[in-house]
């Protein structure tokens, strides 16, 4: 059993996930082309950050598939961070209705265009979808990021650890989670659930709880083993993300030494 001193660790370009502070992502939700430039240009003014993820749930193209590549092809070029490309469904709290079998075409959109170090898959699409898409994504040496979305609710422990479980199963090499908590103790549970995978598992996880009561997750993660929190520079993508300089402020202090 790895200590929490000897958690999972991944390296993404220049960012290693489980070591030292956890890594900060910024999302993006503009909906058009030239907004998503603009605002990646304005975020690499900006210091100490790790992340830009491109939520394409949001990009008002999004089924032009000549329209993806272009923008994906463009944010690369624009940004020097690590990029991950997300498109999150309805089902998990996001912007699109998207059949499974379109999901898949997208994704593998993104995976062809080689515009991305990491790519989200939800982890409802299915293990058979999955599995292809993983081993797809693996070829083209991008990064994958297994999620779980629970906008209604934080389900029991079991549940938790089974999900994060899973995703390590099927090949995942980040593994998130996300719930919303209806107490405080739903708060500590994913804690605790995220504390004991974090030292059994062999993949870096992200949790967080979403909400203003879920808000102490997003900066305590390198206590219980979460290695990533998003925060904002901009719109938030998420209930409970906080601006970039008071995360970057709250983390510091954590991490003191």
């Amino acid at each position: 059993m790895m200590s929490s001193q000897n958690r999972a660790c991944l390296q993404v370009k220049n960012i290693v996930f489980g070591e030292g502070i956890p890594k900060i992502c910024l999302p993006i939700v503009d909906t058009a082309h030239k907004d998503i430039i603009q605002t990646i240009d304005r975020y690499e003014t900006l210091d100490d950050w790790d992340v830009v993820e491109i939520r394409l749930d949001f990009f008002a193209n999004l089924m032009d598939d000549e329209a993806v590549k272009a923008l994906l092809q463009d944010v690369y070029k624009h940004c020097q961070h690590v990029v991950l490309v997300t498109i999150r469904t309805k089902l998990e709290g996001g912007q699109i209705d998207l059949t499974k079998d379109d999901y898949c075409h997208l994704i593998k959109i993104i995976i062809d265009c080689g515009a991305a170090d990491i790519i989200d898959l939800e982890l409802s699409l299915g293990e058979e979808r999955l599995r292809s898409l993983i081993e797809d994504a693996k070829s083209h040496d991008i990064v994958t990021l297994i999620s779980s979305h629970d906008f209604k609710e934080t389900p029991d422990n079991g549940e938790l650890a089974r999900r994060l479980t899973l995703m390590e199963a099927l090949g995942g090499d980040l593994l998130k989670l996300a719930c919303m908590p209806q107490t405080e103790k739903d708060v500590v549970r994913l804690q605790d659930v995220t504390f004991d995978c974090a030292n059994t598992l062999h993949q870096p996880l992200i949790t967080m709880s979403m909400g203003q009561m879920g808000i102490l997750t997003r900066v305590t993660g390198e206590l219980y083993g979460s290695t990533m929190t998003f925060a904002t520079a901009g719109k938030p993508s998420a209930p409970g993300q906080i601006p970039l300089e008071d995360m970057v402020q709250v983390l510091d202090v954590i991490h003191y030494d």
